[in-house]
């Protein structure tokens, strides 16, 4: 496992963010990092930040991760839902 999450990582901080599939009991898809200038910087996502769904597609692991991504960046995301310091945050995309 620990392979897979290095090769992501590297593979992943020339797109937008690195993260990792969150342990809590409150699943998603935890942001370790964001890059600056980034589709999600823009988006005022933040470091620490679990994803948990976009247009009620749940965000569980890399591979969801991954397409999250890549909806958004070509504009098909309309809603994300994501946990920020224990409280769920919804944030509308137009």
């Amino acid at each position: 496992m620990k392979i897979i999450l290095i090769t992501f990582s590297l593979l992943i901080q020339s797109l937008a963010f690195s993260g990792e599939e969150s342990t809590s009991s409150k699943k998603g898809f935890k942001l370790i990092s964001v890059k600056k200038g980034s589709l999600y910087q823009s988006l005022g996502l933040q470091q620490g930040d679990i994803l948990k769904s976009y247009d009620n597609e749940k965000i569980r692991n890399v591979t969801e991760a991954m397409n999250f991504y890549k909806k958004l960046n070509s504009g098909k995301v309309q809603k994300v839902i994501l946990e920020r310091d224990g409280k769920e945050q919804i944030y509308n995309i137009e």
